[in-house]
């Protein structure tokens, strides 16, 4: 029998056949459509989960926020306090309501509780919010245990560049086989290194002083020194430093023999900006 059937209604197709079709075709069609739609239906309550916890953690940060700032106004005499401007303390509060970083919660509560301080010299900025938003907890505790944001801080480059003649520093008495040179052409080892801050990864660091720049709480200055004549010691001297002159000495490539491992020095300051940001949320 022709599974095919032509009468004057058309073309009649058996049953089993119908079947057949439909598991060569349709069935694994619809379940790979299922898992697909599936996919959807995960992300929507994966994200009721998130909405559901965020709901309940709201409640308790603003709660912590709340007294981390009554803790901070208690000592201004009530005369002095006056209501927070709303484009600063309601920014504040949603972000506060996400972040469950103590060290955060305290810069929140620094700006709200300042910013209701009529004695308080620094005016609290609404791009503070913002600042704090696109700050780690480890950049916040970093701001808060260094003084990058108060005092002037020696840093350097560390690069691979074309040999040159020693130049020494002004009143800078430095011998002549030290690695300290002026710019050259060549290649960046490590944009920023700073010796007092040599307990942070030199890599997060890189990180951390691209966000700082970027955020403009800090800017490095090129041609500028500090004066004090020890303060670049550490930087030919401490153990980085010599682990990265015996890497770069075992190096026998032709390409790097007319290169030498160099510290161009700088010097960063925080703008006027970050002192600000210094005294209304950090100190």
């Amino acid at each position: 029998m022709s599974d095919f059937e032509i009468g004057t209604n058309g073309i009649k197709i058996p049953e089993n056949t119908v079947k057949t079709i439909y598991n060569d075709i349709a069935h694994p069609v619809l379940l790979e459509a299922g898992k697909t739609m599936a996919i959807p239906f995960k992300a929507i309550n994966w994200l009721a989960e998130v909405a559901k916890a965020y709901c309940v953690d709201k409640m308790a940060n603003t709660a912590k926020l709340k007294d981390c700032v009554q803790k901070r106004i208690e000592s201004i005499p009530d005369e002095e306090l006056r209501e927070p401007p709303k484009n600063i303390v309601v920014p504040a509060i949603i972000s506060n309501s996400y972040t469950d970083s103590e060290e955060l919660r305290l810069m929140y509560a620094n700006l709200i509780a300042n910013s209701m301080n009529k004695q308080q010299k620094h005016p609290a900025h609404p791009a503070f919010v913002e600042i704090i938003k696109q700050l780690t907890p480890s950049e916040a505790l970093l701001l808060k245990s260094s003084n990058i944001l108060t005092h002037t801080t020696p840093i350097c480059q560390i690069r691979y560049q074309k040999k040159s003649s020693f130049n020494n520093l002004p009143h800078h008495n430095l011998a002549s086989n030290h690695i300290i040179r002026e710019f050259n052409e060549g290649v960046t080892a490590l944009k920023y290194y700073i010796p007092s801050l040599k307990h942070i990864p030199v890599q997060d660091l890189q990180i951390m002083m691209d966000n700082f720049i970027r955020l403009n709480l800090v800017e490095v200055l090129a041609g500028k020194i500090s004066i004090n004549k020890d303060s670049y010691i550490d930087f030919y001297k401490d153990e980085f430093n010599i682990e990265l002159e015996h890497s770069y000495a075992s190096q026998n490539e032709d390409q790097w023999k007319d290169y030498e491992l160099a510290h161009v020095l700088y010097v960063m300051a925080p703008t006027d900006f970050g002192r600000s940001f210094y005294k209304v949320c950090v100190e």
